[in-house]
């Protein structure tokens, strides 16, 4: 995983400063036409936004909540 922070620390939020960070992670999937896929988060941060392949597959208002989206259509074969 990759983990990037702008310089701009802004509204430090308790233990760690603030800002805007992004989290990329490239992984192998194998697809199956007869399963779905979901990727599950136990809880991010407030205002997060979702990507996938270049696409934006959603948002999350609410700060340290679990969220989870279905990926079964925007997954990539290898």
């Amino acid at each position: 995983m990759k983990v990037f922070f702008s310089k701009n620390l802004e509204g430090a939020t308790g233990f760690m400063p603030g800002g805007i960070g992004w989290y990329s992670k490239k992984f192998n999937t194998p697809i199956n036409k007869n399963q779905k896929h979901y990727v599950i988060f136990d809880g991010v941060y407030n205002n997060a936004e979702f990507w996938i392949n270049g696409m934006r597959i959603g948002n999350h208002p609410y700060g340290y909540a679990p969220i989870y989206y279905d990926l079964t259509d925007v997954l990539k074969s290898n």
